[in-house]
């Protein structure tokens, strides 16, 4: 077996087992984990709109590339 797909495995095959095991989880959030949560959300649409901005151009081209009709040559 090569090392990716052990890897892979065991990425997989660890927390699956380990929540499968679980009978009952005490856990706390105490209330700044709400905000942090925020901030995560948010940060990720920021970044998003960051990325589809500054590759806007290869996006609009590679979408024009693909929706267009292709001219054939005769």
């Amino acid at each position: 077996m090569n090392w990716e797909r052990l890897i892979s495995f065991e990425v997989v095959l660890t927390p699956g087992l380990w929540f499968g095991w679980l009978k009952r989880a005490v856990a706390y959030l105490d209330p700044g984990s709400g905000s942090y949560i925020l901030q995560l959300i948010i940060a990720a649409i920021v970044g998003a709109a960051f990325v589809v901005r500054m590759y806007w151009g290869k996006i609009k081209s590679f979408l024009q590339g693909l929706f267009s009709r292709k001219k054939t040559e005769e």
